[in-house]
């Protein structure tokens, strides 16, 4: 038996940071919890389903990577920063895309003919056809590898907060 599942697929600092994503997401989770509802959706830092090298170059060739290519690729980075909302509920993926913006498609070819224009795109929609054995695999994750600007911002607001600058003339400066 097929399963599909749906994604729309953003920069981590797109995803993560977007509060109408957070206040959905907690609401959606308040909601199951109260009417015992199992889980059908997954938030994926760094998913594994894109690591397919013809999926990563269909990728590659859409409006999304090129005009969010300094937030997938930080600091001359070898590895690529994606985040994904991931459920089996088409309409959900299909709402929370409209919710947030443009997505282009990657179901069909029509985005390499999109790319020629200079439409701004928030990220990806699309959808995998999964045999069960491949469902465990398609919703593993890497939270290893978060944005070094979730990472940098963390340390900074955990120093400035012991941080006395009336100390900083006896700092040592390296240079």
């Amino acid at each position: 038996m097929i399963q599909s599942l749906h994604f729309i697929l953003m920069s981590q600092v797109d995803l993560l940071a977007n509060e109408v994503i957070e206040e959905v997401l907690r609401e959606r989770v308040n909601s199951y919890v109260a009417q015992k509802k199992p889980k059908d959706f997954w938030l994926l830092i760094s998913p594994e389903f894109i690591r397919n090298q013809i999926f990563l170059k269909h990728i590659r060739e859409t409006n999304f990577y090129k005009q969010q290519k300094t937030n997938l690729l930080p600091f001359l980075s070898h590895y690529e920063f994606f985040a994904a909302v991931v459920s089996s509920n088409k309409e959900f993926i299909t709402w929370l895309a409209l919710r947030l913006g443009y997505f282009e498609t990657l179901d069909d070819n029509s985005h390499i003919e999109k790319t020629k224009n200079s439409y701004k795109s928030n990220g990806i929609i699309g959808s995998l056809e999964l045999k069960p054995f491949q469902l465990s695999l398609a919703l593993n994750s890497n939270p290893n590898y978060l944005h070094p600007n979730f990472i940098v911002a963390k340390y900074f607001s955990n120093i400035s907060s012991i941080y006395d600058p009336s100390y900083s003339k006896y700092l040592i400066s390296v240079s």
